[in-house]
């Protein structure tokens, strides 16, 4: 059972593969720009949520879906029994993915290769002056058993102690004498790291190096020089031809193990955030770019700012960094942040600077463009990992402090606050507001039918849909029950804010609007179908529940009318009461009910109208 994963950024190749292998199944990729359909003989199909729907028709009933996205898209797009994988993902998030959708099952020793299920062009790059042909490009292994190396030197002794030493600890070795032989071999053993020479015949290990970095497919495969030149230049070189490590002979094979791990450790973190570095020396580049390669971040580079802008114009999705040097031709680091803090889609990344200049009035001048930190040159790449790191971990917090803010409502978070911080009691109010109440027709019954897995999704999506059109109207959500969602307005105390009532019934007409746009992404037997129920009266507001567990939420005899109103609404219609028809009878399109309504646990019938629209 072949998994196919189809990619945009070329660094989850990898992680897909390992993450393949652990789970015991063949794999092939594909890049989504090249798919244009699915075999329908694919079982298992790996893919970025935005290509869902344009690659999910087709598909056999059988065949297992696996989104990935940002943690925001999650509920954006579905589809029945899909699962969905938060990116960046490390190999053990996809693996242990597969594993549970899939029984693991060794594959047959006479079983052959499935044939290709999608055709991948090859990528075109610029060849250099000279350069020997590019090897064709190859799926990554289907079931690779360990890490591979490949081992470049022209001396027979030096290649036999890279196998001892590596085979030894249990990795794959492959050995080559030189870069061109290097270059041949290394489309079709998929190597997840390479060591070189530098000083060998034909091709040298600078060369090599280049040829590796500058191909689409192996450019984020790590790359350690080991040469017997210990000069400053000599090493330049090697980091200005993009290695990633360097190591001077003779050997040490203690040191040697150790630095492979190092690297090979980046492809288990492989698929972090990407990160757009700038500078206009190629070396400061490759520097930054190995040091965060190594901690298995996605970087892109540019050797200025006019350059950065195009790739920014390029990319699906944007980064979540851009490190700049500060001087650089054509467009300063400067000039570039204050264009970054002029595009909307570029406003909000984080900037860090990098220059040797480090006077108060330069730092003002680079905050003023949007820099958010600072690298003063000559700099180690240790120190510039950790500003990375820290800055996005500064990042995820205010993401998550924005999350909670969507997840609990404004006056539940200033309840808390007063509550926690403040060390203040809770304090309980009888308040004028709007309740609402939504329910699902059915769904209990449809959940006799559905996986598990299937209903939570399909219910999550549902809410995802409908939180919108009520926070648009100023409302908050005070719980949600099952499948229903109660929902408030308060009535606003500036007079330039609708009231309570017309606000609730617009979101009402809202969600309707929501909902039929979700069910056109649901299968024909999972479509929802909702009543809605809307009463304004009096009730108590404030922190109710054991000292322990509490909710900041609204009880009394006007919150149980509006679950009442809602049971007695159409299917797919709003049921309002006479009080509340009264509050905007200006503004709404209504029908009423010919007769009266007898709602539950009220003594007297009332009168009842069916909400049809707003009016302009």
């Amino acid at each position: 059972m072949t998994v196919l994963f189809v990619y945009r950024r070329d660094v989850l190749v990898r992680v897909a593969a390992r993450a393949a292998q652990k789970a015991g199944l063949p794999f092939e990729s594909v890049e989504a720009s090249s798919c244009e359909r699915v075999d329908p003989r694919v079982r298992v199909l790996v893919l970025p949520v935005e290509d869902l729907f344009r690659l999910s028709p087709g598909l056999s009933p059988s065949t297992k879906v696996i989104a990935y996205g940002r943690a925001s898209e999650r509920g954006q797009h579905s589809m029945a029994g899909m699962r969905y994988l938060v990116s960046p993902f490390r190999v053990d998030d996809l693996a242990g993915l597969l594993e549970s959708i899939v029984p693991r099952v060794a594959p047959s020793p006479v079983q052959g290769r499935m044939p290709p299920v999608a055709e991948q062009e090859t990528q075109k790059t610029i060849e250099p002056p000279d350069r020997a042909a590019r090897p064709q490009t190859t799926a990554p292994p289907e079931k690779p058993e360990k890490y591979k190396i490949l081992a470049v030197d022209d001396d027979r002794i030096i290649r036999r102690l890279y196998e001892r030493v590596l085979t030894e600890v249990g990795y794959e070795v492959l050995l080559a004498e030189d870069g061109e032989d290097a270059w041949q071999k290394i489309a079709s053993f998929a190597p997840d790291l390479v060591i070189s020479d530098v000083e060998m015949p034909r091709v040298d290990g600078y060369e090599l190096c280049r040829r590796v970095k500058e191909y689409p497919q192996w450019a984020q495969t790590p790359f350690i020089i080991c040469s017997s030149l210990s000069g400053g230049r000599d090493v330049m070189r090697a980091f200005e031809s993009g290695t990633d490590d360097y190591l001077i002979k003779p050997i040490n094979e203690d040191e040697l193990l150790g630095r492979v791990a190092e690297m090979l450790a980046s492809i288990e973190q492989g698929g972090r955030e990407l990160i757009l570095v700038v500078d206009d020396s190629r070396i400061v580049r490759n520097l930054v770019r190995g040091g965060l390669v190594k901690q298995g971040f996605e970087v892109e580079t540019a050797m200025d700012g006019l350059e950065a802008l195009d790739k920014l114009e390029a990319m699906v999705a944007m980064p979540s960094m851009i490190i700049s040097d500060f001087e650089m031709p054509r467009m300063n680091g400067f000039e570039l942040g204050m264009e970054l803090r002029n595009r909307p889609q570029t406003k909000g990344i984080p900037l860090i600077v990098m220059s040797a200049r480090d006077d108060k009035r330069y730092k003002s001048l680079m905050k003023t463009a949007g820099a958010v930190g600072y690298i003063g040159k000559p700099f180690e790449p240790d120190k510039v990992v950790a500003l990375v790191e820290r800055v996005l971990a500064e990042q995820r917090l205010k993401a998550e402090k924005a999350r909670i803010r969507e997840l609990v409502a404004d006056d539940a978070m200033a309840q808390t606050v007063r509550e926690i911080r403040l060390g203040k009691r809770s304090v309980a109010k009888s308040e004028s507001m709007t309740l609402l109440f939504s329910d699902l027709k059915g769904f209990s019954t449809m959940c006799t039918r559905l996986s598990a897995e299937t209903v939570v999704e399909l219910l999550n999506g549902y809410f995802d849909a409908m939180i919108p059109a009520i926070q648009r109207n100023q409302g908050d959500v005070d719980k949600f029950i099952g499948d229903a969602i109660m929902a408030r307005f308060r009535d606003p105390e500036e007079e330039v804010r609708d009231p309570s009532p017309l606000r609730a019934i617009r979101a009402a007409l809202d969600m309707q609007q929501a909902l039929r746009e979700y069910n056109r992404t649901q299968p024909g037997d999972q479509q929802l179908h909702m009543r809605i129920g809307i009463n304004h009266g009096q009730v108590v507001i404030g922190s109710i529940g054991a000292k322990s567990r509490r909710d900041f939420t609204t009880i009394g005899d006007e919150v149980n009318r509006a679950q009442r109103l809602e049971s007695n609404a159409r299917v797919d219609g709003i049921c309002i009461a006479e009080n509340t028809y009264q509050l905007v009878r200006d503004r709404v399109i209504v029908e009423p009910r010919e007769s009266l309504i007898q709602l539950k646990g009220i003594d007297q019938p009332v009168q009842v109208y069916d909400v049809l629209g707003i009016r302009p």
